[in-house]
């Protein structure tokens, strides 16, 4: 189970009232990182396991009627497909990796016509070279989930 705002995993947490154990899920990245995910998404073993069951029983009868079930695949692959937000994302980072390279190309300048000493030639090249590892990453991941879901919806039709 996925946090629907970060995207990260929900952990497992016990609470105890008047001797009794009361298990739920939770967004472990919201009480780790606040301000990457503001919102504490949990939800009580309890109600999860029936919202599971009741619904195994609809797909289960939806799986009787074909027509109903493929209908039902595709309202739920759409609900998959990627939302504008992470194609905005790819689109931020792919412009911010070209910012850099721009940056890289002034700073080879700056320092081959001897207007950046070596020290902070070397100081500066090694951030932006952190940077751009980081968005590779993180492009590579996004990429991954676009294209993921992209098959997903092929292979439904």
């Amino acid at each position: 189970m996925f946090c629907a705002d970060c995207g990260s995993s929900l952990c497992m947490g016990t609470k105890e009232r008047n001797g009794k154990y009361y298990h739920h899920y939770r967004c472990n990245n919201h009480y780790i990182n606040p301000d990457k995910c503001p919102k504490p998404h949990q939800i009580s073993y309890t109600v999860l396991y029936q919202n599971i069951s009741e619904r195994i029983q609809q797909l289960t009868k939806a799986i009787e009627n074909d027509e109903e079930f493929y209908a039902l695949v595709q309202i739920k692959t759409a609900d998959n497909l990627p939302p504008d937000s992470a194609l905005k994302e790819r689109s931020s980072i792919e412009k911010r990796m070209a910012e850099l390279s721009g940056k890289v190309r002034k700073l080879f300048d700056g320092h081959a016509n001897g207007v950046i000493d070596d020290r902070n030639y070397e100081m500066l090249m090694k951030d932006i070279q952190a940077e751009q590892e980081a968005l590779e990453q993180k492009l590579s991941a996004l990429q991954t989930r676009i294209s993921e879901q992209h098959n997903t919806e092929i292979s439904v039709e």
